[in-house]
């Protein structure tokens, strides 16, 4: 748990004043942080993650298939952003 030293030099953990944005009570003790995460749980969870994710895959065919996508103004947006960026190969160092 991060517990932060005030002006004061109280060290006491930090806890919410008031409701919560959905209305549920807040937890009364915490759940902890991602700074609770030991390496053996890290190196576990992406283990378990697979190295191709399918639904990301037949995301990408999706659009590479549509022969809408990316749509005209897309393409003129991006195209008018390059023409505004600098060209760093002119920059002096």
């Amino acid at each position: 748990m991060i517990t932060p030293a005030t002006h004061s030099g109280s060290t006491a953990p930090l806890t919410p004043s008031g409701p919560s944005r959905t209305g549920a009570p807040f937890p009364a003790t915490p759940l902890g942080d991602s700074l609770d995460i030991q390496p053996n749980q890290l190196q576990a969870a992406l283990a378990r993650t697979p190295t191709v994710r399918a639904d990301v895959v037949a995301r990408g065919l999706q659009l590479a298939t549509d022969p809408n996508y990316p749509s005209n103004e897309i393409i003129h947006q991006v195209a008018s952003l390059i023409m505004k960026s600098p060209d760093l190969s002119e920059t002096q160092d």
